[in-house]
Order: C-alpha cells, then structure tokens, then sequence
C-alpha cells in the first residue's frame, strides 16, 4: 500500500498504484469513486458493494511521457492525474495475470521488460 510499481516496455511507461478513495480516473474529484464505479459494474447488489470496500483496487497507467528518477521524485510518485493516462481503474489484485513477457489485464495485454518496485513520494517543493 506504500509502494507503487513502475513498469516498462521498450517504449511506454506504466504505474500500478493503490486506488486511492474519491479518485476519478477524469481528473476531477470524483466523489464516490472506484469501489462504487465496481459496485456498479457487479449489477448494483448491495452485497457485492459491501464486499467491495473490503478489497483493495488497483490503478493501471500509461506514463504521458517517460521521466528520470529524478524528475519523477520532483513530481512525486506515483505520476500526478495530469502527467498519466489511466488505463485501468478499480481493478482487483486478482484481474491481473503476471506473465515472464508481460500482463494481462481484463483483455488486454502490455508487454513488459522491466518492473520497478518504489516507495510512495510526495512531490518536492524544489
């Protein structure tokens, strides 16, 4: 929960984060956020959106641009809304299915070389 993953292939740059509440994958606050948007996709059962408060949820991004560490530190990681597109939102540790090549998540593939493990980081004031 305090970590983030950074993934690359021979050209992109992808983050998985924790979903954190209230985060809208649009950019703007997003009241209810990501376990209601699940709650909602599993038919609207009371049950399954009890359930879902339980489980933690994942954040799959596509990094804007691909930045040196230091530049990501500076930003803070993971990657501000701004500088990622969101792929993949409130998605279950379980949906994603870790090959030696790359994941797949839901029904799409993301060919991967290289996986960072990094610790949580507020943006600098530098």
């Amino acid at each position: 929960k305090k970590g983030v993953i950074t993934a690359e292939s021979k050209g992109s740059r992808y983050e998985l984060s924790m979903h954190q509440e209230g985060q809208a994958t649009d950019g703007s606050d997003g009241g209810s956020g990501g376990r209601a948007a699940a709650a909602e996709t599993n038919g609207g059962e009371g049950d399954a959106g009890l359930q879902d408060k339980d489980k933690d949820l994942f954040r799959w991004s596509k990094c804007e641009s691909i930045c040196t560490l230091s530049e990501m530190r500076k930003m803070g990681i993971p990657s501000p809304q701004g500088d990622v597109k969101v792929l993949e939102d409130a998605v279950e540790w379980e949906q994603f299915k870790w090959g030696p090549n790359g994941v797949h998540i839901h029904d799409t593939f993301y060919p991967l070389s290289r996986i960072h493990f990094m610790q949580r980081q507020a943006p600098s004031e530098a």
